[in-house]
């Protein structure tokens, strides 16, 4: 059984790397990182991967706190 930290292949289709991520909001990589540090971007890694999950992006891009 994975534990928290990790998710299943298909659960990381359904999110982007923090690489993509930062494409998609026109950041840097490290900012992105940074919101992970910080816990203000949730994230799950897959193998040695991070993946910030799609609902938690759009989380964000609404507002959302």
């Amino acid at each position: 059984m994975p534990n928290d930290t990790t998710q299943t292949p298909q659960a990381a289709r359904a999110a982007l790397s923090p690489i993509e991520l930062a494409a998609r909001w026109g950041n840097s990589r490290q900012h992105i990182y940074d919101l992970m540090k910080e816990g203000r971007l949730k994230s799950f890694r897959s193998g040695r991967h991070h993946r910030i999950p799609i609902s938690e992006i759009e989380r964000l891009e609404r507002g959302d706190s």
